[in-house]
């Protein structure tokens, strides 16, 4: 759809290392908003001086809250739709291509990243789960394109810190139709998004919960 903008929301800490080159990459795609989450490094710098627009925080907020500030500066621009991206190469840049063509050129509302495999015990649970639920095969997968009016309708990313997965989740319970695209790239560079493993498994075993009450919460409205 000619006119429409993209936006690329790309939460930061301390990726001074990488960031530049992710958001020369995605550059091509759309409007690079990097949320500099408390970095000590030169992440910000770093990001602005390869043409990406800065929301800086004071201290580090967190996965989902980086997010919602991204968010915030994308529905302040008036951009059309957005795509979560990391920011340590995992998601390769180029698959924002295929993103932009389903969420622009074809209209599609909601667009979900799919990985080969699950990573953790707890991210199989979720995702199994998940697949038989909303037939979503990779709920957690970081990178997923979004309407800006799904956001708008959901008053928000996320109120349930739950690993990236509410608004997309709750946007399917809502009757939204989706597509989900392959995603390939590096692996994680630096601390994982979510920390070592027993508290990986379960801040995702927590979200699972949160989610089974989202379900409910809206099958009954």
């Amino acid at each position: 759809m000619a006119g429409h903008q993209l936006g690329v929301i790309i939460p930061a800490l301390n990726e001074g290392t990488t960031i530049a080159a992710i958001v020369a990459a995605a550059g091509r795609y759309g409007v690079v908003i990097v949320v500099n989450d408390g970095s000590t490094d030169d992440t910000a710098e770093q990001a602005q001086s390869a043409g990406a627009v800065v929301v800086s925080n004071q201290h580090s907020t967190g996965y989902e809250p980086a997010i919602e500030a991204g968010f915030q500066e994308a529905e302040k621009r008036g951009l059309y739709a957005a795509v979560t991206l990391d920011a340590d190469g995992e998601h390769d840049p180029i698959i924002l291509a295929e993103f932009r063509k389903h969420l622009i050129d074809e209209d599609v509302a909601l667009v979900i990243g799919r990985r080969c495999r699950p990573q953790r015990f707890a991210e199989w649970v979720m995702g199994h789960y998940c697949r038989r639920q909303f037939a979503i095969r990779d709920v957690l997968c970081g990178m997923k394109g979004y309407h800006m009016r799904l956001y708008v309708e959901n008053s928000g990313f996320d109120h349930w810190r739950s690993v990236g997965t509410e608004l997309a989740v709750a946007s399917i319970l809502r009757g939204c139709e989706f597509r989900e695209v392959d995603v390939v790239g590096k692996s994680r560079q630096g601390k994982p998004r979510y920390g070592g493993a027993l508290r990986a498994n379960l801040k995702i075993l927590g979200a699972l919960y949160r989610l089974i009450r989202l379900k409910d919460q809206v099958s009954t409205v």
